[in-house]
């Protein structure tokens, strides 16, 4: 059996494959040959044989030459470069990573929360401007504010959005949660609604951390019409795919102060170009991207996949099988 691991990225060092991760899984499969690639070159040769590819991206080129492939593992939830329509049509496996990145996506977004709620933001920039603005940082509206009491809205009730929640109630905060099937009952919700319902609660909800994953379906979301339904003190918090929510109509409304801020950790596009618009616009908080990162990120990845082999060897099901036609 061989594995190819195409995780190699130019952009952002965290997303490549450590070197451990390699010597775990030949430690732990020594029968197995297991070839990290640190480039392009040569990928077309070592997946001609794979039986298994670990890639965050797939090419109808790349596809066709690995004539033996079984199973994709994607080292993240989000598919959009992995779910070609070769890959979709086939019998190939895919599964993914879901649930490595919950609990450090879920405190950024509890960071998101408390960087409005004290007024944080609002610190930083008078401390960098050596002046000191207690009256003025009080007098801004919505002014400091407790998270306890308030209701947060979780759009994507998955492995991320439950971690938010879970964390939401550990401040005193009231939970609803909107995902497809409401049939089972989850923890840490004291309302689950299926998507439809999303406007008819916005007006009461406080902060709306959207977590759902990026697809057709969920592809502007987020626009002006939803937007207004939000409260002016209300905060959207993006952590899942920028094309979710409409852009201009999240720049009109935090300019307008049609509602009192948003976080964002993904934009579109991506990366975000230097001198773009939005890192000027009033009452936002910007970060690269980096909700998922932590010491633990490979830790966790890697763990999942060696067990998942564990499965793939035994004729087991798969951890994190991916239904291909809905993408996740």
């Amino acid at each position: 059996m061989k594995i190819v691991a195409t995780l190699f990225n130019r952009v952002f060092s965290a997303w490549v494959m450590p070197d451990w991760c390699v010597d775990e899984v030949r430690r732990v499969f020594p029968d197995i040959e297991f070839v990290k690639l640190e480039g392009t070159d040569g990928l077309l040769d070592q997946v001609r044989d794979a039986d298994i590819i670990f890639a965050a991206r797939m090419t109808e080129e790349s596809f066709r030459a690995a004539s033996k492939l079984k199973w994709i593992h994607a080292p993240m939830a989000g598919l959009d470069y992995v779910l070609i329509p070769s890959v979709i049509d086939s019998d190939v496996l895919v599964s993914n990573s879901r649930g490595v990145h919950a609990e450090p996506m879920a405190e950024h977004a509890i960071g998101f929360m408390l960087m409005f709620a004290r007024r944080l933001h609002d610190c930083l920039d008078a401390q960098r401007a050596g002046r000191w603005r207690r009256d003025e940082i009080y007098q801004k509206v919505p002014t400091f504010d407790e998270l306890a009491g308030k209701t947060v809205g979780v759009l994507g009730f998955g492995a991320i959005g439950t971690e938010v929640a879970k964390r939401a109630r550990a401040f005193g905060m009231r939970v609803v949660g909107f995902k497809r099937d409401i049939s089972q009952r989850v923890e840490h919700a004291d309302a689950l609604h299926t998507p439809d319902r999303l406007e008819a609660c916005l007006p009461d909800i406080d902060y709306l951390v959207i977590a759902v994953p990026g697809m057709r379906e969920t592809n502007g979301m987020i626009g002006r019409a939803q937007l207004d339904l939000m409260k002016p003190t209300s905060v959207l918090i993006n952590l899942s795919r920028g094309s979710i929510v409409d852009q201009d109509a999240l720049v009109d409304a935090l300019e307008s102060e049609q509602i009192a801020g948003a976080g964002l950790d993904v934009f579109t596009p991506e990366p975000l170009p230097d001198g773009h618009p939005l890192y000027k616009t009033r009452n936002l908080i910007l970060t690269p991207h980096i909700s998922g990162t932590s010491p633990m990120l490979w830790r966790r990845t890697i763990d999942l996949f060696i067990e998942n082999v564990h499965r793939f060897r035994d004729g087991r099901e798969l951890i994190n099988l991916v239904d291909k036609t809905r993408g996740y």
